[in-house]
């Protein structure tokens, strides 16, 4: 009775909460359905995760552990009951803590997972290892986030690894560029090759020169006459028949001048038919080297003119003194075919009188480094000995260590024999000098003797002489001075005293012996001068004029080597009385 009282209304409304309450009871059975599927999920996923072989974490939004599977507790060191709830401030250090704080709250931010993002961490025992990491968000039931997971993946060995490479790699440019070396990088499937800056500058040529630096490419730069030489090596790398080449060839600069370079490659990677892939190398730039070469190829080629057309023997030896080198020219000086000699000692044919003294002095010389002339007796092809004279320089290397010797070595048994020849006329001479010697001494001291009595007469004929003068003509001379009145005799008899005196005169006589070549006139002359007669007081006692006299003064002055002097006349006949 009473449902039927109600009003259609009430009836509608009552249905109206009856399925609201059916509604609600469905949700509530719908969400207890979603848990129990959560639940099942999320015991599968934890299933997964402890058994992945990468470390695994989650963190609430603090950056508090929450969770963390067994490979992060080994990775970490750290025991369960440490890592519940630790900060991730305490394997994080100082100066990556910002980086940290970037990475997680971009995530927070944009709700989009960060991948690969790289973190340094520390474990436990301080160990640093780098990590690459894939973060994401957490949510709640409401959608809302509650925290972090991570998965951490270890690229310490692999960031060591490319440290490794990357200092080999730098040590290899510095090799490379210490080198000069250019590289080059050939793949044979693609036919690409890549060629560094040094290979491209050694040509002169800039990275846009060469979009495509290939095969094809590095072909039209070999010069013509080693194509043919490079293709043959090529064949044999591409066949499989060699791994490493080495080979000189030119190649064509920008500047249209050929460099010479010097390849050395190998093959570093096969395709899986066992075929070379891949063909890396270097190249170097040896033109200088080339030029260097060549001049010390035609210097060598003139050298060897030379030594080939010269007279003289041109040996080089080691330091045992073996023949290195030898001219042709020995067969015309000691009749030995120059390839036998080779490999022999120099001193085996020396006369055995002459060889301790060659010993004992190479010996000294090359102690000291002074090379010198060496005579001694060589024997020819014929079996007699010829006199030989070499002439050395020594070989030393850097430190001054021997090496070996060159000698120049001329035959000088012609002049040995002249010599020989010349001192035996010498010899001769020497006897005959020291004979004839003897000879002119007995002669030269009867001369002395000659010579001796000779002076003692002449003395005594003075003294005699000057005795009779005074005693036998002056006396009168002097009783005619004192009976004449007549002033021109007197003047002439004092002439006469004069004379008469300085004949006497040991003056007048030394002065005649030294100067013979003075005339009479010329000591009657010098002897007034020695008085202090003048010019004009001369004059008149000879009855001559003035010019006369002087005259007669200068050819005295002459005589006695005084004419360009100033010295006195009367001073110096003074000096010699």
């Amino acid at each position: 009775m009473i449902d039927q009282e109600k009003t259609k209304e009430q009836l509608i409304e009552e249905l109206h909460r009856l399925r609201e309450r059916y509604a609600d009871r469905e949700r509530i059975e719908e969400q207890v359905s979603q848990s129990d599927l959560l639940r099942e999920s999320e015991a599968r996923y934890r299933a997964v995760i402890e058994n992945i072989s990468e470390p695994y974490a989650e963190h609430d939004l603090a950056g508090n552990i929450t969770y963390f599977n067994d490979a992060y507790l080994k990775e970490t060191g750290y025991s369960r009951k440490e890592l519940q709830g630790l900060s991730y401030r305490s394997y994080i250090e100082r100066k990556n803590l910002e980086r940290a704080y970037r990475i997680y709250n971009e995530v927070y931010k944009t709700g989009i997972p960060a991948k690969s993002s790289e973190l340094e961490s520390i474990n436990k025992d301080g160990k640093k290892n780098q990590y690459e990491l894939t973060v994401s968000l957490i949510r709640g039931i409401q959608g809302k986030p509650i925290g972090f997971r991570t998965l951490f993946h270890n690229i310490t060995e692999r960031r060591n690894a490319e440290d490794a490479i990357r200092s080999i790699q730098e040590r290899l440019e510095l090799v490379l560029a210490g080198a000069e070396l250019g590289l080059y990088d050939i793949n044979s499937k693609t036919g690409v090759s890549y060629v560094d800056d040094r290979y491209l500058d050694m040509l002169g040529y800039q990275r846009e020169d060469f979009l495509a630096f290939n095969i094809e490419t590095w072909m039209k730069i070999i010069h013509p006459d080693d194509l043919n030489n490079i293709r043959e090596k090529v064949r044999e790398i591409m066949s499989g028949n060699r791994q490493l080449v080495e080979m000189e060839y030119r190649l064509r600069h920008k500047s249209g001048e050929w460099i010479w370079v010097l390849g050395r490659g190998r093959v570093v990677s096969w395709d899986e038919k066992g075929k070379p892939l891949r063909f890396t190398g270097t190249q170097l730039n040896i033109t200088d080297r080339k030029r260097v070469q060549e001049a010390l190829r035609l210097s060598e080629e003139r050298l060897r003119l030379v030594t080939d057309n010269m007279k003289d023997i041109i040996v080089m030896t080691d330091r045992d003194f073996k023949i290195v080198y030898i001219s042709p020219s020995v067969f015309s000086v000691m009749g030995y075919d120059p390839k036998e000699r080779d490999g022999e000692s120099l001193m085996d044919f020396i006369h055995p009188e002459d060889l301790p003294a060659i010993e004992t002095g190479l010996r000294t010389s090359i102690a000291t480094f002074s090379p010198g002339k060496i005579e001694c007796r060589y024997k020819h092809a014929r079996g007699e000995y010829i006199w030989l004279e070499a002439t050395g320089a020594y070989m030393l290397d850097q430190q001054r260590n021997f090496l070996g010797a060159v000698f120049g070595i001329r035959d000088i048994t012609v002049r040995k024999k002249i010599e020989e020849n010349l001192q035996k006329t010498l010899d001769e001479l020497e006897t005959r000098v020291k004979e004839r010697t003897f000879e002119l001494q007995e002669i030269n001291t009867t001369l002395r003797v000659l010579l001796k009595n000779r002076d003692e007469d002449q003395k005594n004929l003075q003294e005699s002489l000057q005795s009779n003068i005074h005693q036998l003509v002056i006396p009168f001379v002097q009783r005619l001075r004192t009976a004449q009145t007549n002033e021109q005799k007197l003047e002439y008899l004092n002439v006469l005293e004069t004379n008469l005196n300085n004949i006497a005169s040991p003056f007048i006589n030394r002065l005649s012996i030294s100067y013979k070549n003075l005339s009479p006139r010329e000591l009657q002359v010098a002897a007034l001068i020695k008085q202090g007669k003048s010019s004009k007081d001369i004059a008149d006692i000879f009855n001559l004029s003035v010019g006369t006299v002087n005259s007669y003064r200068n050819s005295i002055r002459e005589k006695l080597n005084i004419i360009s002097t100033d010295t006195n006349l009367r001073s110096y006949l003074l000096a010699l009385t």
